[in-house]
Formats: structure tokens, sequence, C-alpha cells
């Protein structure tokens, strides 16, 4: 699983990389984004960059394999729920049974 989660994450961030460099390539001035240009135009043309992004070719293959990477994560962690939830009862039973023997060593409850 952890395997699957890895794959789709290396996925994602190369569609991801790919739509993020489509910006610079609009606006060189993005190259620098902590300058005042850039910050000028993030805040000034914010519409064309989500228009820009979100109709970009990758934006799709990029939202499912989002969609996918969720499901892994979502799947991964009930899982480690259900382990957690082994453990603790595997915990609650050697306690039950060490308490009867403890018990029945010293010839109380339980004991032939």
């Amino acid at each position: 699983m952890k395997r699957q989660l890895d794959e789709k994450k290396g996925i994602s961030e190369g569609y991801r990389n790919e739509i993020r460099y489509t910006l610079p390539g609009r606006w060189p001035e993005l190259s620098n984004r902590h300058t005042e240009q850039a910050v000028a135009l993030a805040s000034g043309q914010a519409d064309e960059f989500v228009e820009l992004v979100e109709n970009h070719p990758r934006r799709k293959l990029w939202d499912e394999i989002e969609k996918e990477r969720g499901q892994i994560v979502a799947e991964r962690f009930q899982l480690e729920k259900d382990w957690a939830q082994y453990i603790r009862f595997l915990r609650t039973h050697n306690n039950v049974v060490l308490a009867e023997i403890r018990e029945a060593e010293r010839g109380g409850i339980g004991s032939r």
C-alpha cells in the first residue's frame, strides 16, 4: 500500500509541476514569486491564473490521481484503526487471562 501511495504521489507531483511550470511561461515575472511584480501580478490577475490552471490539459489527470491518493490514504487509515483495535483487544484478553491465572494460583475463583 505504501508503494502504491508513493507511486501516486510521484505521478501527482509530476502533473502538478507541469501545471506549475506553465505559469512562468505565461508570466515570466513569476520565476521569483517573492518580487513585488509577482505579488502584484498574482493579486491583479488571479482570475487568469485560476483559468489557466483549471483549463490545463493535465488538470483532470492530476485531479484523478489526487482522488486515488485520497482513497488509498482513507483505506490505509481504516486498516491502521482496525489494527489498533485488534491490538487493544489482544492486550485486554491477555490481561484477563493473566488475572485468571493469578487467581487460580492463589486458589481463588476458577481454580480446580
